[in-house]
């Protein structure tokens, strides 16, 4: 029974999806992304002679090399903007979606006819989050074809698949858990505004690391830091010890309490609302 009422739920938020044009949205703007990572970025390493002429003159001198990671993969510029252009849309852009889907319902009056269905929070949370799911996965698929990694195997791509669901799921309650207490989308756009701004902090310390500490060690715990270089890792290898499971770790915390809000906000403000 539970089955049938998810899949009737999940069916309406995919055809209203469709209709406001959601879909069409995160597939442009992972082709104009991508496209642009593709065409723009280089997709061979630059001076990798003058270095190995550097590492050469130092050595000479009797300098001693000391190598770090030395079992990391080389990335070009081009693949090292892949795990960019799929957060900052999967994470960020899903956390809009999630909010923007529940005051559509508001703002569409749908939500007071399901109030009276026995569906409940938790089968109307989970629905919005598989639409998102869906639309996460088919934008980083996108991605992936316009921009394929080089060398990445079956399984690498498997656990980027893993690293967006989790990425996903865990934005897309959050968006939900903020736009609960909001009436329409006016009074939700300035908090959300804010947060975003807030994940969006991830992208100076993905491409200076040193950023993140000396105060700024917050951003660590942001679920689109770890999702960077988790992505990082499983598309080219960096040997960077504990980037997965410290993902895993952080996000796995994220979306349990991010579930809680969500179901509770959505329980008490959403499905308690007078029309």
């Amino acid at each position: 029974m539970r089955a049938a009422a998810l899949w009737s739920l999940l069916w309406l938020d995919l055809r209203l999806a469709w209709r406001g044009r959601l879909f069409a949205v995160t597939l442009a703007l992972g082709a104009v992304m991508a496209g642009a990572v593709r065409i723009f970025a280089p997709a061979e390493l630059g001076g990798a002679h003058e270095l190995e002429e550097l590492a050469a003159a130092w050595a000479a001198e009797g300098g001693r090399l000391t190598t770090l990671r030395p079992q990391a993969q080389a990335m070009t510029l081009q693949a090292r903007l892949v795990p960019a252009v799929i957060c900052l849309d999967v994470l960020v852009v899903g956390f809009f979606f999630g909010g923007v889907m529940l005051l559509q319902e508001k703002a569409l009056r749908t939500l007071a006819a399901y109030r009276v269905s026995p569906g409940g929070a938790g089968l109307y949370v989970t629905s919005k989050v598989l639409v998102n799911l869906l639309m996460a996965l088919l934008y980083t698929a996108l991605v992936l074809v316009i921009v394929p990694p080089a060398g990445a195997s079956i399984g690498a791509i498997a656990g980027v698949m893993g690293v967006v669901s989790l990425g996903s799921a865990t934005c897309t309650l959050g968006g939900i858990a903020l736009a609960a207490p909001f009436r329409g989308l006016s009074s939700f756009f300035y908090p959300a505004a804010v947060a975003s701004m807030v994940l969006s902090a991830a992208v100076p310390a993905y491409v200076a690391p040193a950023f993140a500490t000396e105060g700024m060690s917050w951003i660590r715990a942001l679920p689109t830091y770890q999702a960077f270089f988790a992505l990082c890792e499983l598309l080219g290898p960096g040997g960077r010890a504990g980037v997965l499971p410290g993902f895993l770790w952080i996000s796995g915390v994220g979306l349990v309490i991010t579930a809680a809000l969500a179901w509770w906000l959505t329980a008490r403000r959403v499905m308690q609302e007078v029309a």
